[in-house]
């Protein structure tokens, strides 16, 4: 399996003017474009998380979900700024208002009723990464009794992942700065198990020296949206929901939007 990365520019914003869409899509576009005042831009709080690759129903790679994004959006002839911060300065921001919403929500995570989600743009295998070597190496029947087996667990605080271990009884965890800090306390044993999307520790694993010495175990299946906040949020949703549901109900994501 290979992966490809998208990595936000490490800036405080990108201006992104999308292109003119055509035939229906662009009919949809007047209708969303009806929720912004005149010169308005759409301001979008993304994180690392927002450049997973994303997957349909059958597990197959869809493309990266910033790309998915801004293809979505090209269509429909939005403006928007998108700023890079971490994940939960983020979700504070857009909660209010300082931002209009999030480049990617998972239907996993608990946002609160400020959040409007769009219709799924794909899916997330997020999952157990463990090295063969370890004695402790994770063996899981099912998610929800993951507190009880008295592993260490990793998280990256970037991920937006420390929630799904916490509702599983997890209290064994270390927040980790970043992926490669993962794995390397994976290798010194000072966890056992690192909480990660498929495509970041696929990305990591393809490129060390021994790739066979990591087991990789998914435990949910999450979709992935953009979601939005605010009265002209929820506008904007609903109207791209219109369009997003009469297009991909006639071909999947990638036909649509990444041609």
């Amino acid at each position: 399996m290979t992966s490809q990365s998208l990595r936000l520019a490490p800036i405080v914003a990108v201006s992104f003017l999308v292109a003119v869409s055509t035939g229906a899509m662009a009919g949809s576009s007047s209708n969303l474009k009806a929720g912004f005042t005149q010169g308005a831009t759409l301001q979008l709080a993304c994180d690392s998380s927002s450049a997973i690759e994303v997957e349909d129903s059958r597990g197959v790679e869809t493309g990266n979900g910033m790309r998915i994004l801004t293809s979505v959006l090209a269509r429909h002839q939005m403006n928007v700024n998108f700023t890079q911060l971490p994940r939960k300065r983020g979700i504070v921001g857009a909660a209010s208002g300082k931002y209009d919403g999030l480049c990617s929500c998972l239907s996993s995570e608990r946002l609160g009723g400020s959040f409007y989600y769009s219709e799924p743009l794909g899916q997330a295998s997020i999952g157990a990464i463990s090295s063969k070597g370890n004695i402790s190496q994770f063996q899981a029947d099912n998610g929800e009794n993951l507190g009880r087996r008295g592993l260490n667990w990793g998280v990256v605080a970037s991920d937006g992942l420390r929630d799904f271990l916490k509702q599983r009884g997890v209290r064994n965890y270390a927040l980790l700065d970043s992926h490669e800090q993962g794995f390397q306390m994976l290798e010194l044993g000072r966890i056992d198990v690192l909480l990660a999307h498929k495509s970041t520790a696929f990305a990591h694993v393809i490129n060390s020296s021994s790739p066979s010495r990591y087991r990789y175990q998914e435990l949910m299946r999450p979709s992935f949206h953009l979601c939005l906040t605010g009265a002209r949020g929820k506008r904007i949703i609903e109207a791209l929901n219109v369009s997003l549901k009469k297009f991909t109900s006639r071909k999947p994501v990638r036909e649509v939007f990444l041609k």
